[in-house]
């Protein structure tokens, strides 16, 4: 017994001894991790203010920030994409994993004579070259010095102006006071009061602020050019605090909705399913009542007939 006891006991010492050995080389007590690896620029994501995108061959992007919200400038007008200029902006912070003197590199054998992309943040400029071959690290030249970076930004650099444009049909907290849809028009008067065009009486309000609130929330699943073409019909939208209404031209209804709008030179897919129920309310919850049964007769009785009883 005292021997089974002996082997559980040296067992257990065992398996402590091995959990501490483990928990020194898991900790490293003493050693000092490395440094972490600098950024490529001084500038702070917070600071940029003004972005541009030079592509040889093609239109030049800008994008400006005014009062913490991002718009493109040109070479088209329009709210821009937050996640999409966030994924430019970080080129700012990336860090560099391992750098060169301008001097000591023949810059057209890295893609950067001429670069394939210059990004200026504020005054700026980072010129974007190829990948080396190993790692798949992107050269990016900033003043007299290339770093290899992450292959994390470039892929942003590289979208169309349109990639950018915000696809939401509405600014965030958009208050809508009318909406001229092609069957339909609403108001919103005094009090919250909304009224119908043509009259709808005895209209359930919720069907109203359904409708209202598909607007605010929908989202586009791509921008593309508008380049005109036919239209199937109007829209006008009124918001609160904005002077001039926002105007959309149906281009197609199937499949999926476009929407239009002609001031900005922009078309809005929205797809099947993200367009559903913006043209018109929404059917009502409650079920139409059904008309009442005429009340059934019964077959006349054969023995009221012998009788000469009516039926």
């Amino acid at each position: 017994m005292s021997t089974v006891r002996s082997r559980t006991l040296l067992n257990l010492a065992l398996i402590v001894v091995a959990a501490a050995l483990g928990l020194v080389v898991y900790l490293r007590p003493g050693h000092r991790p490395p440094p972490p690896k600098p950024p490529i620029t001084p500038l702070h994501v917070k600071d940029i203010a003004r972005i541009r995108i030079v592509r040889p061959g093609h239109e030049t992007i800008e994008l400006q920030r005014n009062h913490g919200v991002w718009r493109i400038t040109a070479p088209i007008r329009a709210r821009a994409d937050t996640m999409r200029v966030e994924g430019i902006e970080a080129a700012a912070g990336a860090r560099s994993l391992a750098r060169y003197p301008v001097a000591r590199l023949k810059l057209g054998g890295v893609g950067l004579a001429p670069p394939k992309v210059r990004l200026r943040l504020n005054g700026r400029e980072l010129d974007f070259g190829g990948t080396d071959p190993i790692n798949q690290w992107r050269y990016v030249k900033v003043g007299d010095t290339v770093h290899l970076t992450t292959d994390t930004v470039y892929p942003f650099l590289t979208m169309p102006p349109t990639a950018f444009v915000n696809l939401a049909l509405l600014p965030p907290g958009a208050q809508i006071t009318s909406l001229a849809l092609p069957k339909l028009t609403l108001h919103r008067g005094a009090n919250e009061h909304w009224s119908i065009t043509p009259p709808h009486p005895g209209i359930d309000r919720a069907r109203i602020r359904s409708l209202l609130r598909r607007w605010r929330d929908v989202r586009a699943l791509f921008v593309q050019r508008d380049h005109g073409g036919a239209s199937k019909g109007r829209i006008t939208i009124r918001l609160k605090g904005r002077k001039s209404p926002l105007r959309f031209v149906i281009r197609r209804t199937h499949p999926g909705l476009v929407l239009a709008r002609p001031d900005a030179g922009l078309s809005y897919h929205l797809g099947s399913s993200g367009s559903r129920g913006l043209l018109a309310l929404p059917p009502s919850k409650t079920p139409a009542a059904k008309p009442p049964k005429p009340p059934t007769r019964s077959p006349p009785d054969p023995r009221d007939k012998a009788a000469g009883r009516a039926p």
